[in-house]
């Protein structure tokens, strides 16, 4: 039996304990939080035997395997680091770390102590995800020469995470999942053409912007990225080849797609595997088994380029 624990029991822990009941032998052993009553819900709710309103109480517990941490991302690395060091295997909720530099000393961390250690990109094991992306590398429609990606909702600004400039801000939000498509079908950081933004409180709420970044063959490949907290856009990333055209829906939990060929639209519905968390959990899963210390599908040096594309951004 696999144990685990969760620091940082808030609405997106509730998720990935729901997607980890339908793995066999694993159970959420433990959980910890500031707020006592709320953890005892998340307990009702969701399960563990163990509450802690110590982090560091978790990651001290014999009997937790792995943690998964789901903090506000100003808080990543400071407990991911503790757990591998107290070799903990650690599933980081995206993004990672707020910069590469602090990524740079978790993976050193991992790497030094031979500890398995996986951002949690749930939209790169979706069945969507995986499906486009294997159309698209094996010239579906051609050679890609345009990116274009979007997404914007509502965040109310009393939201006291994503409105932080310590650990918020839609470019590490949002944005981090739009880099982790980018990152796919680039091999350079992307030049910025034009770059427009927008604040509050010191974190950025609106970003629209054009770039070029090169292919894997050196070709540039034109793009544009707009992404918001305070207006709604449909959430899509449509490529554009020369011999068609694919959209994905939902960027960051993908489940269809469109292949526009001459002239006519096909879509496609790639449903998930019970949700949209699953894939991630499950993958997870398997290299614990296997003793795996670092995922293929989510490497650490794809989390790197994931990070140094969004701090492109975050400097303009």
């Amino acid at each position: 039996m696999i144990r685990y624990g969760i620091i940082g029991a808030g609405r997106i822990a509730k998720r990935f304990a729901d997607s980890m009941k339908n793995l066999p032998d694993i159970e959420l052993a433990a959980i910890s939080g500031r707020n006592m009553e709320r953890l005892k819900e998340f307990q009702k709710e969701h399960g563990g035997e163990k509450i802690y309103l110590s982090h560091d109480e978790l990651i001290n517990d014999p009997d937790v395997d792995f943690i998964y941490i789901s903090l506000p991302n100003a808080f990543h690395k400071e407990y991911t680091i503790k757990a591998l060091e107290n070799h903990k295997p650690v599933i980081c909720e995206k993004p990672a770390a707020v910069d590469p530099d602090e990524l740079h000393e978790m993976i050193e961390c991992a790497r030094k102590n031979g500890v398995l250690f996986m951002e949690a990109m749930k939209s790169r094991f979706t069945p969507c995800y995986i499906e486009a992306r294997s159309l698209l590398l094996n010239g579906r429609i051609g050679e890609i020469k345009r990116i274009d990606c979007k997404h914007g909702v509502i965040v109310p600004t009393d939201d006291p995470h994503r409105y932080d400039p310590r650990c918020g801000g839609i470019l590490r939000d949002i944005g981090i999942y739009c880099g982790s498509w980018y990152a796919e079908f680039s091999s350079e950081l992307p030049v910025i053409k034009t770059i427009d933004k927008e604040f509050f409180n010191g974190a950025d709420k609106y970003v629209n912007t054009t770039f070029t970044m090169k292919d894997t063959n050196g070709n540039d490949i034109l793009c544009s990225m707009e992404i918001a907290y305070d207006r709604k856009i449909p959430s899509e990333i449509t490529f554009t080849g020369t011999k068609g055209i694919l959209t994905v829906r939902n960027l960051h939990r993908p489940d269809s797609y469109t292949i526009t060929e001459n002239d006519r639209e096909a879509e496609f519905s790639c449903p998930y595997v019970f949700d949209d968390f699953y894939g991630e959990a499950e993958h997870f899963y398997v290299l614990l088994k296997c003793g795996f210390k670092e995922s293929k599908i989510m490497s650490l040096d794809d989390s790197v380029r994931v990070s140094s594309f969004v701090d492109t951004f975050l400097k303009k």
